[in-house]
C-alpha cells in the first residue's frame, strides 16, 4: 500500500468526492448532522450520506444519494439510478 492513500483513487472517485463533500456541506448547514459517509452492507449496495436531522416532534433519519451528471445526452440525475430486486 502506498505512503499515501489517495494514490489508489481514481480522478473521477476524487472529483466524486469532492461533489459528496459540497452536498454533505450544503446539508450540514440546513441544520442536518452527517452521521456516516459511503455507508456500505455487503451484498446491498453503498449510501453516499446519512445525516440525522432533529425535530421538534420527531428526528429524521435521511440517506442521500449524490449524483452529478452532465446536462446533454445523459439525463439527469435520476435517469442514472437504477431498480434492483433481491
Amino acid at each position: 500500500m502506498p505512503a499515501n492513500p489517495e494514490l489508489l483513487i481514481s480522478p473521477k472517485q476524487r472529483q466524486g468526492g469532492g461533489y459528496e463533500q459540497l452536498a454533505a456541506d450544503f446539508l450540514q448547514q440546513q441544520g442536518l448532522r452527517l452521521i456516516a459517509r459511503n455507508w456500505q452492507q455487503p451484498k446491498v449496495g453503498e449510501i453516499d450520506l446519512v445525516l440525522i436531522e432533529h425535530g421538534r416532534s420527531w428526528n429524521v433519519l435521511v440517506f442521500a444519494e449524490v449524483r452529478k451528471r452532465k446536462l446533454l445526452g445523459y439525463g439527469d440525475a435520476l435517469a442514472s439510478i437504477t431498480v434492483t430486486n433481491h
